[in-house]
């Protein structure tokens, strides 16, 4: 099990709001999961909360190459000084 790593102000406003945008944009095509209040599985996009896949058929890849290297290069600088299992 790892620990969860802060890294503040990785993205500008400016960057989530352009992710926000995204996934109205492409929400139609995405991959979803719900869950009641309970934490039930929840019928299609009829749960309390969902989670969107922005990754669904390589849309989130294609979109934002350049947003895209910066997660997996932070992801493996990460882990390299945390945890070493990659």
């Amino acid at each position: 099990k790892t620990e969860v790593v802060r890294v503040p102000s990785f993205l500008s406003a400016a960057e989530v709001e352009d992710l926000h945008e995204l996934h109205k944009e492409l929400q139609p095509l995405l991959g979803s999961a719900g869950r009641t209040s309970g934490n039930q599985a929840a019928a299609y996009r009829q749960g309390t909360w969902e989670t969107s896949y922005l990754s669904t058929d390589g849309l989130f890849a294609r979109a934002r190459p350049a947003l895209r290297q910066r997660l997996l290069d932070l992801a493996r600088e990460v882990d390299a000084e945390h945890w070493n299992v990659m």
